[in-house]
This record gives structure tokens, C-alpha cells and sequence, in this order.
């Protein structure tokens, strides 16, 4: 794939998140499905696609109102995209949640095959009641 085709996959991932898609998140997802997170949170580390969507769950079910992600830089090299990302969000307690995400992506055959997170964990923390 181009570069630009695997930035656009990387776009329509974090649009699935931001619009409650899990049927479109799922297909955006490569059956061989990693992801890692930084930190000591409960879904910190190298997970699978379930446990992935399992943490994407839990963000929709704390949040009240949008998911809202915003896409603030996008570099792609080989099979890579890295992406600088932040969101203005609000939970259901009415806490600010405006967290900055730093990710390294890997596509392969038109999905999201890896990625690499790192984001604020004592936000996180508190937003999500750990």
C-alpha cells in the first residue's frame, strides 16, 4: 500500500473510535491484531484485538457525549504512521478528560496490524476511577 493509503486506514481507525463504530473498528483491525500500552493501567501492555476493544469499550462507556479525537500530526514511512493525537472530552462525572496520544502504527493489507500508545496514565487513572 502508499503511504497515503496506510495514513488514511490509520484516519478511519481513530474515526471508529470517535464515532462508537465497532463494526468498522473491527474491520480496520489484521487478524493478527497487537497492540501496546504504556503504564501500570489494567489494560497497560501488549494485548490482542479482544482486550484492544475491550479498553475502546470502556473509554465509550466512561465518556458521556463525543469521542472526541482530533488529529494533529500524521508521518508515515514504510509500513508505519505515527500519529500525535488529542482529545476534548468529558466523562459521565463531569470531569474533564483532555488527554494528548502519541502512537505508532503498523498497517498491513489495508489494517491496523500493531500500534504502540503512549498518553498521560495518571489522567487516564482518574478519569477512568483506578
Amino acid at each position: 500500500m502508499s503511504l497515503e493509503a496506510n495514513k488514511k486506514v490509520v484516519v478511519d481507525f481513530f474515526g471508529a473510535i470517535s464515532a462508537r463504530d465497532a463494526r468498522r473498528l473491527s474491520e480496520l483491525m489484521h487478524a493478527n491484531f497487537q497492540w501496546w500500552i504504556i503504564g501500570t493501567l489494567p489494560f497497560s501492555g501488549t494485548k490482542d484485538g479482544a482486550a484492544f476493544k475491550g479498553a475502546v469499550q470502556m473509554l465509550w462507556d466512561v465518556i458521556e457525549g463525543p469521542v472526541a479525537l482530533h488529529v494533529d500530526q500524521l508521518t508515515a514511512e514504510d509500513d508505519r504512521v505515527a500519529l500525535i493525537a488529542h482529545g476534548k472530552m468529558v466523562t459521565k462525572t463531569g470531569m474533564r478528560y483532555d488527554n494528548t496520544y502519541n502512537l505508532l502504527l503498523t498497517v498491513k493489507d489495508g489494517k491496523i496490524i500493531g500500534g504502540r500508545e503512549y498518553f498521560d496514565t495518571q489522567l487516564v487513572a482518574k478519569a477512568f476511577g483506578f
